[in-house]
């Protein structure tokens, strides 16, 4: 993990960012306003890694997720790519 003493790396490390959705960029490269701007936070697999989690899907949060997905789509199997799939996407965009 960068900043342990095993490590050379930085000093710090990024555990959230924003993602900002305001244009949709055409063919011909011009940016056109969204008729509706959103920002996805994104984070939960950085938050794992400060939690010390052995695996990004193994925290709380995301095996909630991965049950609700597992149950929408009556998915038996809780290893599922198609669920983490899921999970890692399903945070709630906002306006």
């Amino acid at each position: 993990m960068p900043g342990t003493p095993e490590e050379d790396g930085d000093r710090y490390i990024e555990i959230w960012n924003n993602v900002f959705m305001q244009f949709n960029r055409d063919e011909h490269g011009v940016m056109h306003p969204l008729p509706k701007r959103r920002w996805i936070p994104d984070g939960l697999e950085r938050i794992s890694r400060v939690a010390a989690c052995p695996a990004n899907y193994e925290i709380d949060l995301f095996q909630a997720l991965i049950k609700a997905a597992a149950r929408e789509t009556n998915c038996a199997d809780l290893n599922s790519p198609s669920l983490k799939v899921l999970a890692d996407t399903s945070a709630p965009a906002r306006s």
